[in-house]
């Protein structure tokens, strides 16, 4: 996405008009939340490299924009229900919300899942049991003010 930050002159600003905030200071006006989540060290599979590192370097990024971040890595499911449950609720607020997840996931019957490091998948049937769903993410930031 482009943001365009600009300011108008004053000169085109109307009498009649009140002053408005550019885009930069309305964003830093908003309550910023976000939950980020880097799931490497599985119990069933090798490690995935990449990650927690990812996770890590995008929870600093958000912090130096203002957001409140809560930083989940190597979650269980359990851990990652939490988190977003407490995500929904600070979203639910207001302001901006914004959700990371870097890790593996799955498609199972049309659904996008997230799998949880503890997760145990011994059949396609296992991964919408043990796995957290992307939707479940959705519905709440679809909930937020």
């Amino acid at each position: 996405m482009l943001l365009n930050v600009g300011r108008i002159p004053a000169a085109e600003l109307s009498s009649e008009s009140e002053p408005q905030l550019d885009p930069i200071q309305q964003m830093v006006s908003e309550d910023r939340v976000a939950l980020v989540i880097g799931n490497a060290d599985y119990k069933q599979w090798p490690p995935l490299a990449n990650p927690v590192n990812d996770a890590q370097a995008m929870a600093q990024a958000l912090k130096r924009f203002g957001f409140a971040v809560t930083l989940v890595e190597n979650g269980s499911k359990e851990q990652m229900e939490n988190a977003i449950r407490t995500f929904g609720a600070q979203a639910k607020r207001g302001g901006v919300g914004l959700f990371f997840y870097a890790g593996h996931g799955s498609q199972y019957r049309g659904q996008n899942y997230l799998i949880p490091v503890d997760a145990d998948i011994l059949s396609e049937e296992d991964i919408e049991a043990r796995s957290v769903s992307a939707g479940s993410v959705l519905n709440r930031m679809g909930k937020a003010n």
